[in-house]
């Protein structure tokens, strides 16, 4: 018998969220498919709630803004209308009960075209962020860890902030070029103060990259930590596998890989977040004042 490897499904939850956004009317369906779990199903007990609860909006989500249901959704809309048009004309009893039986209906029409419009089911992608998981199913480990997702989206948004800072250095440099050209025969005091105003925002602009690069350094090594510990887990969760080919896991044994799993994957985010809003908040009030300062030189 040919034996099969294991598959190991590693969900970005913020990437999910980017391809829902971007898909309208089958926003959870796309980004589930875009990994594979779109096949799942919300009825197997092995699963991870958040991941039930997802993929229960996801057959929701196929309901209510398929094509033919966008037809009917019309349909309801007007119905109260015409059965409301009907009890009155006829003063029946019966044709008043339709009236109010269809307004549910007419209800859930709207909701149908507004959510099309809207690609509200997209936001339901974020449940994933609620719980992180390590579950194994049957030849299929699925991980779920949005604090990784989330690390490496701080140090991207932080590499972006240091290329933004040198642009802003350079500009610095070229003003203040242009300053001492204009100033070679004047002895002016105040462009002078000017130039040594600039001169230390440059310098306040190096230390704001070096304390990025410091935060990327930590979080990139905090990333390290969790992936050497995916890779434990990956060999736990094969040789699980392995012992179990013949006889599925039971509940309880499915649930402990699990807890002990995510368990040992827990990183403590506060530390960068706390270090990231400062940073950030410094690079946000050292570009006000070179906007003005540039402003005011112009």
């Amino acid at each position: 018998m040919m034996e099969t490897n294991l598959s190991i499904i590693s969900i970005n939850v913020l990437e999910l969220e980017r391809i829902a956004r971007k898909t309208p009317r089958v926003a959870i369906d796309t980004a589930l498919k875009s990994i594979g779990l779109n096949s799942l199903s919300p009825a197997n007990e092995y699963l991870p709630t958040s991941l039930r609860k997802l993929l229960v909006w996801r057959r929701r989500e196929l309901r209510i803004c398929s094509k033919s249901f966008a037809g009917l959704a019309i349909n309801f809309i007007y119905a109260p209308i015409l059965f409301g048009g009907f009890a009155i004309q006829s003063g029946l009893m019966i044709w008043a009960l339709i009236f109010l039986l269809s307004l549910p209906f007419s209800i859930l029409g709207v909701f149908s075209l507004w959510a099309r419009k809207r690609n509200w089911f997209a936001s339901k992608v974020s449940l994933l962020r609620e719980e992180p998981f390590v579950v194994l199913v049957g030849e299929m480990l699925i991980e779920n860890i949005p604090e990784r997702a989330s690390l490496l989206a701080d140090a991207d948004a932080l590499k972006a902030d240091i290329e933004n800072s040198e642009t802003r250095t350079m500009r610095l440099e070229a003003l203040i070029m242009q300053m001492r050209q204009a100033a070679a025969d004047l002895d002016d005091a105040e462009i002078a103060r000017s130039i040594d105003s600039l001169q230390e925002e440059q310098k306040t602009q190096k230390e704001l990259r070096e304390r990025a690069k410091l935060i990327i350094k930590d979080v990139d090594s905090a990333i390290r930590d969790i992936d050497m510990k995916r890779k434990e887990i990956h060999k736990r969760a094969n040789l699980e596998r392995l012992r179990n080919q013949a006889q599925r896991l039971t509940d309880t044994e499915s649930k402990t890989f699990a807890a002990e799993s995510i368990a040992s994957l827990t990183v403590d985010r506060i530390e960068f977040q706390y270090r990231l809003a400062s940073l950030q908040t410094d690079m946000a009030d050292a570009a006000t004042r070179w906007q003005t300062e540039n402003e005011i030189n112009a």
